[in-house]
């Protein structure tokens, strides 16, 4: 079924032919954007790619026959070529996303980790020191000043005293 069309001497029957062919090779392209958002593998892409490459020359090769033999007007003659630009820009385009793809992804997937990027960036980090109850009281956590407590004379906080929008349950 790869060169059928070769023996088909009817543009009508060449019409239904490039329309089958298209809708195949449109299928591919779709299929082409699932495989990279699923992050498909390399051999994937390859099988893929040698598919898809089929799928375009039988609808390029379908196209022309079918133009070679339709008794087109001059304005269909320019609607042909665009048609077929339109194709091979697709396909362009789908083979360059396929090899972008392809190269943002290695044989081996590995996990990424806080230690991997340790490693690899070089990188290390500085044991953070203690906080001291004397820098905590001195440094206010916004733009309002500090409350002061005074530790010595109130030993046991209450907790409904204390300032909060929450409301304590009665005991």
């Amino acid at each position: 079924m790869d060169n059928d069309y070769m023996n088909e001497d009817d543009p009508c029957n060449l019409f239904v032919l490039r329309t089958q062919a298209k809708r195949t090779h449109t299928t591919l392209l779709n299929r082409a954007r699932t495989m990279s958002s699923r992050n498909a593998s390399q051999q994937e892409f390859e099988a893929f790619r040698t598919r898809l490459n089929q799928a375009h020359a039988r609808l390029v090769s379908i196209h022309q026959r079918y133009v070679q033999l339709a008794d087109l007007s001059d304005a269909e003659q320019h609607t042909a070529e665009i048609y077929l630009q339109s194709i091979n820009n697709q396909q362009l385009t789908c083979l360059r996303t396929i090899a972008v793809a392809m190269a943002n992804r290695s044989e081996r997937r590995r996990s990424w980790n806080v230690s991997n990027h340790d490693n690899a960036s070089g990188n290390r980090t500085e044991p953070i020191p203690p906080n001291l109850t004397d820098d905590v009281q001195d440094a206010p956590l916004n733009n309002t000043a500090p409350v002061q407590i005074n530790y010595q004379e109130d030993q046991q906080h209450d907790p409904t005293l204390l300032p909060t929008h929450l409301q304590w349950p009665n005991q």
